[in-house]
């Protein structure tokens, strides 16, 4: 799989059970990452679903649920100042590293997070 995003290349390759993955930049250097999985179940309060990483490469949130949630840069994102995310929708940041956070518009959200940060 390779997606193309501006300058910018991720190149995804499956070998079995393992993902490796290959981000070249502007200047075709490629930077190997290790991704991860994790899953937030965000109410209707704000709560932290990513945590500011500055090795991250990338992350995609997609929403799972049956209910839209809202995500932002800030503790305090609600449903009138976020970026809504309906079910079966997502959402892919691959220029910032900071933290972001989840709202529910009601009940409780369910989101995926595919992270990848630089490899050590």
């Amino acid at each position: 799989m390779s997606v193309s995003r501006s300058s910018n290349q991720i190149l995804a390759k499956v070998f079995d059970s393992s993902l490796e993955v290959l981000r070249t930049s502007s200047g075709g250097t490629p930077t190997s990452g290790t991704p991860t999985i994790s899953k937030v179940t965000p109410g209707t309060t704000a709560s932290l679903a990513l945590a500011a990483d500055t090795n991250r490469l990338n992350a995609l949130f997609m929403n799972e649920g049956t209910v839209k949630v809202y995500l932002g840069t800030t503790s305090g994102v609600t449903s009138a100042d976020g970026f809504p995310i309906a079910p079966g929708a997502g959402l892919e940041d691959n220029l910032t590293t900071g933290a972001w956070y989840a709202v529910a518009a009601s009940g409780t959200g369910d989101i995926r997070i595919l992270k990848v940060a630089k490899s050590s």
